[in-house]
Formats: C-alpha cells, structure tokens, sequence
C-alpha cells in the first residue's frame, strides 16, 4: 500500500541533498586550499606525533566524534535550526579544547621537535671539542666491552640512549640520578646482580654521560609482540614508541644482544654488529658541520695506508 509520508520523505531527503551539494560547489578556491592546509597539517601531526604515541586510539576515538558533530552540524545549517547549531557549535569548541588537555603529552613532544630544527641547534665549530666527536671511539669500546663481560655472565642489562630531542624525558627522571663518566667498570657494577640498581635501566644522556640508573621504563601494549620478550625487551620498545631514545638490551637468558628504535628491535648476532650499531648511532648525532670533515678525515687516512704500511718501498723509490 503507498503512503504519501514516504514520498514526502524522498523528498525532503533528495532537498536534504541537494542542499549540501549546492553549499560545497559554492565554496571557491580560497576555502579549498584552507581546507587542504588543515588536512595535510593534521595528517602530517598524527603520523608524527601521535601515530607512535599511545593516545593513537584515543585519537581516532575523537576524530570520529569530530566528524560526526561536523555532519550534524553542517546538517542543521542547512535546515536552519538555530538551536542545534549554537549547541553543536558548542560542543565542537569544548571537543577541541578538551583535546589539547588529553594531548598535551604529544604536543610537548611536538614542541620540543621543533625546538630541535637546524635553524635553532645548529651551533658549527663550537662543537669541535664535545664528547660527540672526541671521545666517540672511547665511548663505543667501553659499550662494547660491556656487553661481552654481559654476555659471557648472562647478566641482563638494559642501556637507554637519550633522545637528542628530548622527547619523553619524563620518563627518565625516575631511578637515582648519578652524572657519572660513561665507563665498563661502572655499567658492569650497576648491572650486577647483587647491586640495588640492577633491574632498572641505565640512561646515557646527550653529553653521553650515565644520568641515571635503575630508570623505570614504561612497558608497550603491542598485544602482537612475541612471548619470548621479556620486562626489558618489553620496556625498550615502550620507551621507543614513545620517544625518539635509543636502547641496547642484553637479555638475561640467552646472553642475546637487541637494539630498539621506533618501537621496532633487531637482533645483533655478533659484537661487531654491536659495534657497527653504536657507530651509527653516534655519528647520526654528530653536528651536520662536521660530518664531511670527519669524512675526508677518513678518505685521506685510507690513501696514506700504502705509504704508512710500507716505509720502504717509499725509500727504494727514491734510488736512482
């Protein structure tokens, strides 16, 4: 049987329609490219800031509330209902401003990143003499060494490496704050385990100096990761996800040596690859300004090998 509600209905619903569809055309280009600037800087936040962050799901939680207040919205200005369009409009502001209460971890962090541009941190020759570049050789044998003692007596041990952004520093203000020189004999006493500080982490700050020791980490929540990680394994990659730090792990039942970064671990099978893995890691810290001098340094110790190696040679040239 027809019923004339259900055509009117239609009709309301094709108006519906055709309304919004009039408003979207009307807009010209200046209202695109705003709208595009606003997708793009919150597509490039959340793939940066929040994406690793653990307010991921939090975050698709309230865009979807965004949108769906966004259509209601856009709705009742289409059929002029002046209530629901002051309240909506409401409830959009106190949406946004509780979002930057609940995020206010992430935009620190995001703060913080920007706080650490070139144009800001680049400071040149004046850090010809730091420990980056000075002492980095000294830096990796002590590391090293560290983990073959670790090795051999199956001691577990966890080595966080600070963030040169600073981000998720909070984290490591836990745990008893040492500034004490980096060295072997000091990692192997804080990671025996008789010591009090053992279970906890060892942070090496920027000036790669031990801050702390006996840091706890925060753990992930990745329900996909395997069994076999343990608390160590387990608060590395928490602290990775979290921040752009740096960690070498030791496991303690298999004398195994793991490097985490960005929430993902790779195994090293041997302690050159330990080795080649700290190189890395400090010469990405190593200020831009110097990085090709360090280079040539390299290329012209290479070409002198020959005539180093071979003093004589040199010499019988020389007869005539």
């Amino acid at each position: 049987m027809f019923h004339p509600e259900w055509l009117l209905s239609a009709l309301q619903w094709g108006q519906f329609q055709a309304a919004i569809l009039s408003e979207w055309l009307h807009l010209d280009w200046r209202h695109w490219f705003q709208l595009g600037v606003l997708l793009v800087a919150g597509f490039w936040f959340y793939r940066q800031i929040i994406q690793r962050s653990r307010s991921a799901r939090l975050f698709k939680g309230i865009f979807l509330i965004l949108v769906a207040l966004g259509a209601l919205l856009i709705g009742a200005m289409v059929f002029r209902l002046n209530l629901l369009v002051t309240l909506l409009g409401f409830g959009l502001q106190m949406l946004i401003l509780a979002s930057v209460v609940v995020f206010q971890p992430e935009l620190r962090r995001f703060l913080s990143t920007l706080g650490q541009s070139p144009l800001f941190s680049q400071s040149g020759w004046l850090e010809l003499a730091t420990p980056t570049t000075a002492n980095a050789a000294a830096l990796i044998e002590d590391l090293v060494q560290s983990v073959r003692f670790l090795q051999k007596s199956r001691t577990g041990a966890l080595i966080v490496f600070e963030s040169a952004d600073g981000a998720g520093e909070h984290y490591l203000e836990t745990g008893t704050q040492m500034d004490a020189q980096l060295s072997t004999e000091l990692l192997l006493t804080l990671f025996h385990p008789k010591t009090p500080l053992h279970d906890g982490a060892v942070v090496i700050d920027r000036r790669h100096r031990i801050r702390a020791a006996g840091v706890l980490l925060p753990l992930t929540e990745d329900p996909k990761l395997s069994w076999q990680y343990g608390t160590r394994h387990r608060a590395a990659i928490g602290l990775t996800e979290l921040s752009n730090s740096k960690c070498l792990v030791v496991s303690e039942e298999t004398g195994g040596v793991s490097w985490v970064q960005g929430g993902k671990i790779t195994k090293l099978p041997d302690l050159d690859s330990v080795e080649d893995t700290l190189k890395e890691h400090f010469h990405s810290q190593m200020p831009p300004a110097l990085k090709p001098l360090n280079t040539f340094k390299a290329l012209v110790q290479e070409r002198m090998k020959p005539a180093i190696k071979n003093p004589a040679d040199s010499k019988l040239s020389k007869r005539p």
